[in-house]
């Protein structure tokens, strides 16, 4: 039955393609009056007994193939356009090419400007579970990165104070290193702490893309909940974006953006650097004060003293576009650094440090290979980093929050947080490659294979401490993943679905210490089998529903297995994550004389088994697998337009995470299917702006006010104790306002930003207050060639 079956197909297959080279085709693409494709166009074609429908793809073509001789008539219809209609008279077998401009129509929408829809509008159609957040808008007010995905809809960032500050980001109720990061599809993984999301500067951004669930194989991640992929900007132009920012807690900000290309001769160069640097003093409340001996005095209110964070970066690179051998081939050269003062450990304030801070030096170096031949894509990567991160505890003072020290006995050798005083410095040896392959067998048919891998070699040294021996042995960590996929559309581009696989292989040499600080080996090789679906239906009317699922594996991130020589213990023990995700939503853009509408619904569902947990042992611990977490929710947005002068923008987002661990370490689980603490299961974000125009003095002008609500909950878990008397997080609602000035069409920028104007009291953690009120002022300049 299978071979019948296999020569069915096979006969099936033979006799379509010599259909097809028998064919007369009708093809072409649909733009607008500037030449920006119209995706999604309604497209038939009539003629004597036949009729034939479809939609232009993502990038505007369309296709009628097996059409009869004689003649037919072509229509195309657009919302917003006029009508297109061409009569064909199809002779002999050929192809046709019909390429359609559609004109605005002027009965319709007068005031509206209606335009081809943008890379981000594309990709957020597709059939991934996808949020697309287009940075323009943003580039003159004085945020990062995480601060802008704070405003989408199913994340939620919880921070332990202000910039630089230790973040853990949510998305759709999994956290941590189960979202993966990466900047232009290449990995952020494991590039340290200078380099991240809470410092990286909008300027240098053109998009963010938020995967929910289901990654696609092109990004290559073990990623069990979603990626996070930052789109540099204006490939192939010369432009320069440079400017300046500086408000409360003595905070500066620098950021430059800059490239000279000649498209004609086919290169570029692009010169990235951003500098961050706040004192981050910003007033708490209510804080204990301890004397000498650990016995506490009373509660004041104090400036942080001892939270200053620095960060830089530059990247230098170079590249070659639209040769023959290859549409891009670039190398880059990046070098990072950061200095972080912590006040106190990032779970608690009782403990209070004055001298206590961390160091990271990063160098990295990236080589990438684009090329498009007429049925297969190609593109391949690889990338070097060394990073240096410097923990430095060797003060002899003890400080409490008043700013009072005393000098420890000089028969201590304790720290400021570790029993020994310490200067541990961690190197980390990486070296991260891809390549990716897609062939389209067919206009509706494609396969994609993409196979990564990730090598880390790891040693430590403590300058300080001889008796702390942690990694001064190597141990190394190799991350293997390959991906296959195919992909198939309906004719009319109403039906669109993905099928795929994904293979994990893992291996790890890991070096622990025994109790007699003895090297014990340790050696971990396994391989892991994913799978899913994405699909996605658009009804005529600018409906479309979605539906995805996969089987995900997120691998141990390496100082969960390895640790990291100070605060946390290796576990060469340690199992991968699995999670089963499953996306359904819909979307519709509705459009009426001069208002543009949207809204959204997605629901998710997750399971994750073998989930890592931290379990602490004072400050320090390690990582381990305990919990089996369920997860479902639902996360509703809109937005609606008027001209261009009012925009309105709204979400919200309630998740049920529950524990679905029967037991626990072998003993029944009192808290088997109840809701995980400390984590936020409802928050919302609503935006309203203002636009107006000064033509005759060339003055754009536009106010914002913002606003967060996070419900409250509690600190442990709900079934056990008194819930009148249990910890809780409150419910908050942030504010904030912003007011920009452009002049000379978007060439000098002038913005003032208001966080936090009614000063409300804001906590992510228990007890670890976030900054209140604060003022801050941005001047950017911005020349595109």
């Amino acid at each position: 039955m299978k071979h019948f079956s296999a020569r069915y197909i096979l006969l099936l297959l033979l006799f379509s393609i010599a259909l097809v080279s028998n064919a007369q085709y009708v093809k072409g693409k649909v733009v607008d009056g500037s030449n920006n494709v119209l995706p999604f166009a309604d497209i038939s074609i009539s003629g004597e007994g036949f009729l034939l429908t479809t939609l232009s793809d993502s990038i505007g073509t369309y296709n009628f193939d097996n059409l009869p001789k004689g003649v037919c008539t072509l229509s195309v219809h657009y919302l917003g356009y006029e009508r297109f209609e061409r009569t064909i008279s199809i002779t002999e077998k050929k192809t046709y090419t019909i390429n359609v401009t559609l004109t605005s129509s002027t009965n319709v929408l007068q005031e509206l400007e209606v335009v081809g829809q943008s890379d981000e509008q594309m990709l957020k159609s597709s059939a991934y579970a996808v949020d697309v957040i287009a940075t323009k808008a943003y580039k003159n007010l004085t945020v990062d990165l995480n601060q802008l995905l704070n405003k989408t809809a199913g994340i939620h960032i919880r921070s332990v104070g202000g910039l630089g500050s230790a973040f853990n980001l949510s998305l759709n109720g999994l956290s941590g290193n189960r979202i993966r990061y990466f900047v232009d599809g290449i990995p952020m993984e494991n590039l340290g702490t200078s380099l991240s999301l809470n410092n990286y500067p909008v300027n240098l951004v053109k998009s963010i893309e938020v995967y929910k669930g289901v990654v696609p194989i092109e990004l290559s991640a073990d990623a069990l909940g979603g990626a996070i992929n930052i789109v540099s900007d204006y490939k192939g132009k010369t432009f320069l974006d440079a400017s300046y920012s500086f408000g409360s807690f003595n905070t500066h900000q620098i950021a430059l953006n800059a490239q000279y290309s000649q498209p004609n001769k086919g290169y570029f160069i692009t010169l990235n650097a951003f500098f961050n640097h706040s004192d981050n003093n910003y007033w708490m409340d209510d804080l204990p004060v301890y004397d000498e001996l650990g016995n506490k005095v009373n509660n004041i209110s104090i400036q942080r003293f001892h939270d200053q964070y620095t960060s830089g970066m530059v990247r230098f690179r170079i590249g070659l576009l639209d040769k023959v051998f290859a549409d891009e081939l670039s190398l880059s050269v990046m070098g990072a650094l950061n200095r972080n003062n912590y006040q106190h450990p990032n779970n608690n304030i009782k403990l209070t440090f004055g001298d206590y801070h961390t160091k990271n030096q990063t160098l990295s170096a990236q080589a990438l290979y684009k090329k498009s031949f007429k049925k297969i894509k190609i593109k391949a990567y690889t990338q070097w980093s060394n990073v240096i991160e410097s923990v430095v505890d060797t003060s002899q003072k003890k400080y409490n929050w008043a700013g009072v020290y005393w000098w420890r006995d000089a028969s201590s050798s304790r720290g400021e947080l570790n029993e020994r005083r310490s200067l541990f410095v961690l190197n980390d040896k990486l070296i991260n490659s891809s390549l990716q392959l897609s062939y389209k067998i067919h206009p509706r048919h494609q396969v994609n294979w993409a196979v990564h891998q990730n090598f880390l070699y790891r040693e430590g040294k403590d300058k300080v401490d001889a008796l702390r021996r942690s990694f001064t042995t190597p141990s190394t960590l190799h991350k293997n993943l390959m991906s296959l996929g195919y992909s198939i559309n309906t004719k009319n581009k109403r039906l669109e679905a993905t099928v795929f696989g994904k293979g994990y292989w893992f291996n790890a040499h890991i070096i622990t210490q025994d109790y007699t600080n003895n090297d014990v080996e340790n050696t971990v090789n396994n391989f892991f089998g994913g799978y899913g679906i994405v699909g996605t239906y658009r009804l005529p009317k600018k409906m479309q529903f979605k539906l995805s699922y996969e089987k995900a594996y997120r691998l141990p991130e390496t100082y969960e297995i390895l640790g990291d020589g100070i605060y946390i213990r290796p576990n060469p023990a340690l199992l991968p994550e699995a999670s089963h995700n499953i996306n359904f939503g819909f979307n519709t853009s509705p459009t009426i004389p001069l208002f543009q509408f949207h809204y959204e619904c997605n629901f998710f569902y997750r399971n994750a088994q073998n989930y890592i947990r931290f379990v602490p042992l004072g400050p320090f611990g390690s990582y381990e697998n305990i919990n089996n977490v369920g997860v479902i929710g639902v996360e509703m947005g809109g937005a609606v337009h008027y001209k261009k002068t009012v925009s309105l923008s709204l979400n919200a987002t309630y998740q049920h995470l529950t524990d679905e661990s029967p037991f626990d370490e072998g003993l029944p689980n009192v808290n088997y299917q109840s809701r995980v603490p400390n984590i936020p299961y409802l928050f919302s974000n609503i935006r309203l702006g203002y636009h107006f125009d000064l033509k005759t003095k060339d003055l754009q002008f536009a106010i914002f006010w913002s606003g967060r609500y996070v419900h409250q909950f509690y600190l442990t878990w709900e079934k056990l104790g008194n819930a009148a008397t249990k910890n809780v997080i409150p419910s908050q609602f942030i504010q904030d306002l912003n007011l920009e000035c452009s002049w000379k069409k978007g060439k000098y920028n002038l913005a003032a930003s208001l966080n936090n104007f009614t000063n409300t009291k804001a906590y992510d953690n228990f007890n670890i207050q976030k900054p209140g009120i604060a003022f801050y002022v941005k001047l950017r300049c911005f020349f595109l060639k």
